[in-house]
């Protein structure tokens, strides 16, 4: 199997293992509204304990945050004895915030790649948000940082401001190709 093909099954892996994240948590909201139980809410708190602390680790704020409130709510309704607070309507928002929270891109601010150092600096040049984000936590972890251009027109541009060390480039985008 050559490197191409690896990466690409390292890809699917990572959609799909985030796609049955996301189907796992609708499934355990799913089965709070259907047994309203302490128990069942426990078992999603659990689930949002899980997820804070490694979005966390792997510098997914929103989605931290997101799963961390949920975490102190589910608790504090718990230790109240009072679950009632997550019906339908509620779950269902929750859900919704919580699966854009998976598809949005993890690209450091203006600060964090200034104070970086450029030989270390990544451009991933790409439209796909899911590629992005699999790239950025294989990267991050070999101690990179990585900028995100999504528009193929702004990447001149964004060259210049930033001086990155070396470019990611998507083969098919709209308006122009990575060749």
């Amino acid at each position: 199997m050559n490197e191409i093909n690896i990466l690409e099954d390292l890809k699917l892996q990572y959609y799909h293992t985030k796609l049955e994240k996301v189907k796992r948590i609708k499934k355990i909201c799913e089965h709070l509204l259907v047994v309203k139980s302490l128990e069942a809410a426990n078992d999603l708190k659990k689930e949002m304990h899980k997820i804070a602390g490694n979005a966390g680790s792997y510098g997914f704020d929103t989605l931290s945050k997101i799963a961390r409130d949920m975490e102190i709510l589910l608790e504090k309704q718990i230790r109240l004895n009072d679950i009632s607070l997550f019906n339908k309507e509620f779950l269902n928002q929750f859900l919704y915030q919580f699966a854009n929270a998976f598809e949005e891109s993890r690209t450091p601010t203006i600060s964090q790649v200034e104070s970086s150092d450029n030989e270390q600096l990544i451009m991933i040049i790409d439209d796909d948000f899911d590629v992005v984000k699999f790239e950025q936590v294989i990267l991050k972890e070999a101690g990179f940082t990585s900028i995100h251009v999504h528009e193929p027109l702004e990447v001149i541009e964004k060259l210049y401001q930033y001086k990155p060390a070396l470019l990611v480039l998507d083969i098919e985008m709209p308006h122009i190709n990575g060749i």
